[in-house]
């Protein structure tokens, strides 16, 4: 991603499946609130979940950062540039007891369009299983030579 603004706030989503910013309405979202990253992850029935912070991480302009998060047997992992930057442990669920399947996948915004996202998000992926730190390492220096 290469946020346009250091300072936008919402927070503002880079990506999300969800159908509004009620907690019930969410799987995931990933966004920009100031310089920090912004997790939100339902971990149960309704609303119930997690939302962390990581900061900071936009401090300074730069072309784009890699960001990566995982979660695993209820710890969630933080990646900046191929570098874990922050660890996370909440209660486990199996993501399929607590997400909702048909809620739609949403990059650059909310269902809402109320939590824009001001800038370029060069690359979404979403993978079915955790990506170990060798992994993240190796996307992120493949994202930093792709430019």
């Amino acid at each position: 991603v290469r946020p346009a603004d250091l300072l936008q706030r919402g927070p503002a989503r880079i990506v999300s499946t969800s159908e509004s910013t009620d907690l019930a309405d969410v799987n995931f979202h990933l966004g920009q609130e100031r310089t920090c990253l912004s997790f939100r992850i339902k971990t149960g029935p309704g609303d119930v979940a997690a939302w962390l912070i990581t900061e900071p991480v936009f401090v300074t302009a730069q072309p784009a950062w890699h960001i990566a998060v995982t979660y695993d047997r209820g710890a969630i992992d933080v990646f900046v540039d191929g570098a874990l930057s922050d660890r996370f442990d909440v209660n486990h669920v199996p993501l399929d007891d607590a997400w909702d399947p048909m809620l739609p996948l949403i990059i650059g915004n909310e269902a809402t369009l109320d939590r824009a996202f001001s800038g370029d998000v060069h690359l979404v992926a979403i993978y079915g299983r955790a990506l170990d730190e060798s992994d993240l390492a190796s996307t992120a220096a493949a994202a930093a030579t792709a430019g």
